[in-house]
């Protein structure tokens, strides 16, 4: 069994033995450290329409999504980029507010007066507390999106999916709905020192749409396979994507003088 735990920025030599080696072992050192991998990838696409697409696949949500997703988002804008494709097929969530705060990168900021709604945290008893936007970080208001979602697409997928396009930023599409988990679960220490993890509270989009146990359909469906080919054939057709968001109306911004307490902390 391995033993390399320790203090952070400590070290570790561990011997490694290599059978080409004739089981001569060599020492390797290491720095105890904590490393998270950006968990976006991007390119930008030529599609069949003329546009340049900004295409994101993001594969969970982590502390270092919401940066790889401006990264991303700033060198597709001095581009030129015409639309972007953010594909979370697959993603099964993460950490919730890395959904929140890469909302934020696409919604203009209402008056003082007025509230945008990223999400809906609803207790036991049905009631709703919104989750507003606070984020001055606004990458870009304005440039189409197309978010694609799968059966594997859960949680945080499902929160960031939902507040975009129930803001009218975001069209969705995919095969099938997504996944449908909404929940709010605490863990409590027993004094046995088990635990005990317990529901308390669910998540509903702007629009006041149920996501746990019931998913997001997408507003076009389409098994669209490999999203780049797909893209480049026009099998994805952002013409029409683009015309679903344009129909989009939203609901009339919350008021209130009150910020909301932000959700934070990882989905069970």
């Amino acid at each position: 069994q391995l033993q390399a735990g320790g203090q952070l920025g400590s070290t570790v030599t561990l011997s490694l033995v290599r059978e080409a080696d004739n089981q001569k072992a060599i020492q390797v050192q290491l720095q105890r450290r904590i490393s998270v991998a950006n968990p976006v990838t991007s390119s930008i696409i030529p599609a069949k329409n003329g546009h340049k697409v900004g295409y994101m696949k993001m594969t969970e949500f982590n502390a270092a999504c919401k940066r790889g997703i401006a990264e991303a988002v700033k060198e597709m804008k001095l581009a030129g980029v015409d639309d972007y494709v953010l594909d979370l097929r697959g993603n099964l969530g993460g950490v919730l507010d890395g959904a929140l705060q890469i909302a934020a990168l696409f919604l203009a900021e209402q008056p003082a007066s007025l509230k945008t709604t990223l999400v809906y945290v609803m207790d036991n008893s049905g009631s709703e507390e919104p989750v507003w936007l606070k984020s001055r970080n606004v990458l870009d208001k304005d440039t189409p999106i197309t978010i694609i979602l799968d059966s594997r697409s859960a949680s945080a997928s499902e929160v960031l999916a939902g507040a975009l396009r129930d803001n009218c930023r975001a069209t969705i599409v995919g095969k099938e709905k997504s996944f449908g988990k909404g929940l709010i679960q605490g863990a409590f220490p027993l004094t046995d020192g088990s635990g005990v993890i317990v529901t308390v509270a669910s998540y509903i989009t702007p629009k006041h749409v149920v996501i746990n146990g019931i998913g997001l359909n997408p507003d076009i469906k389409i098994d669209l396979g490999d999203a780049i080919k797909a893209i480049k054939s026009g099998k994805l057709d952002l013409d029409k994507t683009e015309a679903v968001q344009k129909m989009c109306v939203r609901d009339p911004p919350d008021e209130g003088t009150s910020v909301s307490k932000l959700v934070k902390g990882a989905d069970p």
